[in-house]
C-alpha cells in the first residue's frame, strides 16, 4: 500500500517538516477524492481526468502506490469515456484513501485525521 522507502527518503531530506507536509497531503487527498466523486456525479469527464491525474501524482510522490494506481485507473477510464468503470474504481479509491491515511498514522508520518 505504501512504499516506506519513499517516505524514508523524504524524511532524510525534509526532516521534521515531513509530518506537516504529509498532513497537508492527507487534507489534499480528501479534497481530491471528493472532487473526483463530485465530477462523477455530474459526468464531468475533464474534471474527473484532472482530479484523478493530480491525485495519482501526489500519491506517487508519497509512496502511496495503490492509491496512485487506482487514481490512474479512474483517469484512464474517464479518458476512454467509460464513466461507469471510473465510478466503480472510485469506491475502491475512497476505501484505499482511508487505508492509506490509517497506515500513515500507524507508521507515525502524520497524526490521526
Amino acid at each position: 500500500m505504501i512504499d516506506v522507502s519513499v517516505l524514508d527518503e523524504l524524511r532524510e531530506v525534509l526532516g521534521e517538516e515531513l509530518g506537516e507536509i504529509v498532513g497537508h497531503f492527507v487534507v489534499q487527498l480528501d479534497e481530491q477524492v471528493n472532487s473526483v466523486r463530485d465530477a462523477l456525479a455530474v459526468a464531468d469527464r475533464q474534471r474527473i481526468i484532472e482530479s484523478a491525474h493530480s491525485l495519482k501524482g501526489g500519491a506517487a510522490n508519497f509512496g502511496a502506490n495503490r492509491l496512485s494506481s487506482i487514481a490512474a485507473a479512474i483517469e484512464r477510464a474517464a479518458r476512454d469515456e467509460d464513466l461507469s468503470r471510473a465510478a466503480s474504481a472510485h469506491a475502491a479509491l475512497a476505501q484505499t484513501k482511508r487505508d492509506t491515511v490509517g497506515r500513515l498514522v500507524e507508521l507515525g508520518y502524520c497524526k490521526p485525521h
